[in-house]
């Protein structure tokens, strides 16, 4: 008898024991959990508008005046210019069409050129421009390109993409 009780209560101490470990571990992990903050919704970034080639001037000029007037209206807001080229594409392509709507934004709408930041995104199919609001310190947008830049026909003795002036 006194063997079966002491299997008895040595089965029941590792029980003990094990259950102790796990919610040990449980609790660890929620504590861990707990500290990390989840980002506040005021510190995401968020796409405002998009644009690309088969658009007209004139709509990608609306676009970014309406930018533009929700930036004035937003002070603690800045912008990333996410731009993308095409599968065919200038080389630098992205970035210059970046930088003039960065240009325009900050001659035209009046947007100080410190509120916006521009990222060569890669490439897409086509050439696309991507704009991104976003609260101060929040992360910036993380570009997701399409093609493979091995895929990617890049054209010689091109004008300047995306240079003209809006």
């Amino acid at each position: 008898m006194r063997i079966k009780t002491i299997i008895i209560l040595v089965c029941i101490l590792l029980s003990t024991v094990a259950a102790i470990s796990v919610n040990s571990e449980f609790l660890s992990n929620a504590r861990d959990n707990k500290c990390r903050q989840s980002p506040r919704p005021d510190r995401v970034s968020g796409i405002f508008e998009a644009y690309d080639g088969s658009m007209s001037d004139q709509k990608v000029k609306e676009r970014l005046d309406a930018l533009g007037d929700y930036l004035k209206g937003a002070p603690s807001f800045r912008v990333y210019i996410v731009s993308y080229a095409g599968i065919r594409s200038c080389r630098g392509e992205a970035l210059a069409r970046a930088h003039t709507a960065k240009d325009y934004l900050s001659r035209v709408k009046m947007i100080s050129r410190q509120r916006i930041r521009t990222i060569d995104g890669g490439f897409q199919e086509e050439w696309t421009v991507q704009l991104w609001t976003t609260a101060d310190g929040a992360s910036p947008p993380t570009p997701i390109p399409t093609v493979d830049r091995a895929k990617v026909k890049i054209i010689s003795n091109c004008k300047r993409a995306g240079s003209r002036p809006l």
